[in-house]
């Protein structure tokens, strides 16, 4: 923090130092106030300065925010100050700096600012604890991909969706849409957390916000506001994040799976099924399936089984394609309709078969219900000019990569005519190349048709014998001038072609019709009399050029509404007039310009060898020396190497423009690729993310072992004090052992004193015997401690004798009560019965816990305390 502030601190010294100086002032009020209340009102007063001097805060106010976090967490007053200071000091867009302020001021101050502040981990965790830091945590996971893994597997997904569900749901505020901004923020372009949020089952979890909706419920009636659609929008958003092409391919398939089993895609249809949801919450559902099924033929499969409860009831793909060419529809939905159709169909023959085989001709009763294939057809030819796009793009994706299906779709014949004569579909929109935005519909279907399609081209350039009956009877009634022989079609493409115009629209129309005839000459059968690849190379050539057609190709990869289109798989528009290329197409588009390029290079006659023409200039040159006459063969011949020079050179200019061309196109190629890439993600590629993650895993790596070290020390220390503890222990067990033997010789001896005087004492097998008192090691601990069974009390049978005559020792101790000779002859004439004196704690504490157990706790006096038998029995003499 020093040093940056130092770094940072040369300038304006006096509007420096006079911020400096609030700043330090209200820093001293912070560190010494004793009430809450004062620190309350200094924290605001800093929240207040951290927009116009983020410097000065960040470098001298960080200290007490995260103590203010760490101690004053109860106050939530004091925690929202500092959280809102701290997201001023590290946003760079709400900055309120003077403008000469500025200059001393880096660009990202606030990113050097979040890099000090989770240089300690426990500051992210601090913030964590927070649901008034959503704000600050929007703002430091924001393309920190090594961050956003941190604050992942601290388990926010669970803590955010607590939040979610206890804020109620999506009916809840803004607390809610931060929570699933939050989690969209954490899942973008990051694997590991995608990986995180998938094995957590937190997908289950979206399925309860979608089915808080209540769509199926009657009984409940919706109310949509302008916080729930966001709200909704947002969650449909995470689901589409999961299932991303940009994703890895295993882990989209695998969230794809999931969505399935768990019911979140039949929710989702059942969204756009429903009546009364607003536009926008039906964009985003229908995106969202169609993400969720992009490239699964298991969810494609789902989705063609769905009925829409509609009366008939039709198939939901039927109604998508209804909602896509109807003019009335929203044009944000009508493009969420293509998107999703283009993903129903992709990667799946059978369902582009299906959808094709609904144009072919076959026996229709009059009653049947309208295919997808009508709808289609009807759009592709509609007065409507977007209803003509994306019927045109949709049928394009349906022959996509499949040249058997672009054969059968020149089988389908349509009743076009005024005569009601059937017209072949190709030839159709050849003739429907009315109106600009519904010419490049058309002429993307039809490149995408003729492309690696031979019968394709052949039916183009050479018309069924039905189309050439047609053209007969038209001629022969002359009323609409629509006669044409045998390749009219490539004849009037040409000349389109060749026309000249500057406006993007005309250079695009003008650049899609190159590329058609150009498919023409690439997928050429040879087997059309007089259209045959090297005569249609010939005919372009002469009318038109080479150079002129990489040309019109390169100029069209560099339009606007071309590099749109080549950046995104979904529509990205403004207005319907931006709606122009399909990102399918501008991928086959490169492709083929490719191909242009290598098939139309001009080649090589043959030029005299450079010795030959060096020959020859000397020759001519001698003559010029030696006569004033310049003969006219050799000037005929200097004439024919110049001219064939002036080939070469023409040649080789001609390959330089070509050059040119194919680096041009590369360059643009590269352009759309960063455009891409930059739109797609923030982050770095997958090689980055798993530095990234490494990167992670290391850091977590070192702190295990950095807790595992802490631990072992402490385990260490606590060993070492008990090894301590247990010798005590064991030297102080030796020497109550030691007292327990000396006692028991005494017990021993008294018997003995009590046999002298006439008296009977019962023998007890475990008293040690006279030879055992007199001669035990005083080592005997060990045995001692292994010995756990419970000491049996002696019994002790006395004879009427007086006690108080004899000279006995008195068993004492300073905790515990004495017992005497003298109780104990009160005790024998009162009862005849069996006495039991109450054993003193201490001893028969001290003496059960040696019998029970190994260890001994230490001694409460230091006087040795004595074993005593827990009970005395009595019994009356014999006569």
């Amino acid at each position: 923090m020093e040093i940056l502030r130092k770094y940072l601190s040369s300038g304006s010294d006096s509007d420096d130092t006079s911020g400096a100086d609030i700043v330090d002032k209200l820093v001293d009020r912070f560190q010494s106030a004793t009430r809450v209340e004062d620190r309350r009102d200094t924290l605001r007063t800093l929240r207040a300065l951290s927009k116009k001097y983020r410097l000065d805060v960040g470098t001298h106010a960080m200290p007490i925010f995260i103590e203010t976090l760490k101690n004053d967490r109860e106050d939530s007053d004091s925690v929202c100050y500092t959280l809102e200071a701290l997201h001023s000091v590290m946003n760079d867009k709400d900055s309120e700096e003077d403008s000469h302020e500025l200059i001393n001021v880096p660009t990202d101050l606030g990113a050097q600012f979040t890099e000090i502040f989770i240089k300690q981990p426990e500051n992210i965790q601090l913030i964590m604890e927070f649901v008034d830091a959503l704000l600050l945590l929007l703002e430091l996971t924001k393309c920190h991909t090594t961050i956003q893994k941190i604050v992942a597997f601290e388990n926010i997904f669970e803590r955010i969706l607590a939040i979610v569900q206890s804020e109620g749901m999506t009916d809840g505020g803004v607390i809610v849409e931060d929570c699933l901004r939050l989690i969209c923020q954490l899942l973008e372009a990051n694997p590991p957390n995608q990986i995180l949020f998938k094995e957590n089952n937190f997908i289950n979890r979206l399925l309860l916000i979608l089915l808080d909706l209540h769509l199926n419920d009657t009984s409940v009636q919706l109310k949509w506001s302008a916080q729930k659609v966001v709200n909704v929008q947002l969650a449909m958003q995470i689901l589409r994040i999961l299932v991303s092409p940009r994703n890895k391919n295993q882990i989209t398939r695998i969230c794809q799976s999931v969505i399935h089993d768990c019911g979140l895609l039949a929710t989702l249809c059942g969204i756009i099924m429903a009546n009364g949801v607003p536009a926008d919450v039906l964009t985003k559902a229908i995106y969202a399936i169609a993400d969720v099924i992009r490239g699964c033929p298991a969810n494609q499969q789902f989705l063609a089984h769905v009925i829409a409860p509609s009366d008939p009831p039709q198939p939901a793909i039927t109604v998508l394609l209804v909602s896509m060419v109807n003019d009335r529809q929203a044009l944000a939905v009508r493009a969420a309709a293509l998107y999703c159709f283009q993903c129903y169909v992709a990667g799946n023959p059978d369902i582009q078969s299906s959808v094709i085989m609904t144009l072919l001709p076959k026996s229709v009763e009059h009653n049947a219900s309208i295919t997808d294939g009508q709808l289609l057809c009807g759009g592709l030819f509609s007065n409507d000019v977007l209803s003509s796009w994306f019927s045109s793009v949709a049928l394009l994706h349906c022959i996509r990569d499949n040249p058997q299906l672009k054969e059968e779709l020149l089988r389908v014949m349509l009743a076009s005519n005024p005569d009601g004569t059937p017209i072949s579909l190709l030839q159709q929109c050849f003739q429907w190349l009315i109106q600009s935005q519904s010419r490049i519909g058309i002429l993307q279907l039809l490149c995408t048709w003729l492309a690696h399609c031979p019968a394709a081209v052949r039916r183009f350039l050479s018309p069924s014998s039905d189309d050439q009956k047609n053209r007969v009877k038209q001629q022969s009634t002359a009323t609409d001038g629509t006669s044409a022989a045998r390749g009219t079609n490539l004849s009037a493409l040409i000349a389109e072609a060749a026309s000249s115009g500057n406006e993007e629209s005309e250079i695009a129309v003008r650049g899609m019709i190159t590329l058609l005839t150009c498919i023409c000459v690439l997928f050429n059968p040879d087997d059309v009399p007089g259209f045959d690849r090297k005569s249609l190379l010939n005919t372009l050539d002469n009318r038109m050029g080479i150079e002129m057609i990489l040309e019109q190709l390169n100029q069209l990869s560099k339009t606007e509404s071309f590099t749109v289109g080549a950046k995104n798989p979904e529509l990205e528009f403004r207005t319907a007039s931006e709606l122009m290329f399909d990102y399918t197409f501008t991928r086959l588009f490169k492709r083929l310009e490719y191909e242009v390029m290598h098939t139309f290079q001009p080649m090589d006659d043959s030029i005299p060898p450079l010795f030959t023409c060096n020959t020859i200039g000397g020759g001519a040159s001698a003559g010029v020396r030696g006569t004033t006459t310049v003969n006219s063969s050799t000037y005929a011949d200097d004439q024919l190497l110049i001219a064939q020079y002036e080939q070469k050179m023409s040649r080789q200019e001609q390959e330089l423009i070509t050059l040119r061309t194919r680096v041009s196109a590369l360059e643009q190629e590269l352009t759309t690729a960063r455009a891409a890439a930059q739109s797609s993600t923030a982050v770095s590629p997958d090689s980055s993310a798993e530095h990234a993650s490494l990167k992670g895993e290391l850091f977590n790596l070192r702190s295990q072992l950095s807790n595992a070290q802490n631990h072992l020390r402490i385990l260490e220390e606590r060993t070492l004090r008990a090894e301590r503890e247990k010798e005590a222990i064991r030297t102080e067990q030796d020497d109550l052992l030691l007292l327990l033997h000396d006692q028991d010789c005494k017990l021993e001896r008294l018997r003995n004193q009590i046999r002298r005087l006439g008296g009977q004492v019962e023998e007890d097998d475990d008293l040690p015997a006279k030879d055992e008192c007199l001669s035990a090691p005083p080592n005997i601990a060990a045995n001692a401690v292994t010995n756990t069974a419970p000491v049996a009390p002696s019994k002790i049978l006395f004879e009427p004798v007086n006690p108080c005559a004899l000279n006995l020792p008195i068993l004492s101790s300073e905790s515990n009560a004495s017992l005497n000779i003298a109780d104990s002859q009160t005790r024998l004439s009162n009862d005849t019965q069996s006495t039991t004196i109450p054993p003193i704690s201490s001893m028969s504490t001290e003496r059960s816990t040696t019998a029970t157990s190994a260890s001994l706790p230490a001694m409460a006096s230091t006087h040795p305390i004595i074993p005593f038998p827990t009970a005395i029995h009595t019994v009356h003499p014999g006569p």
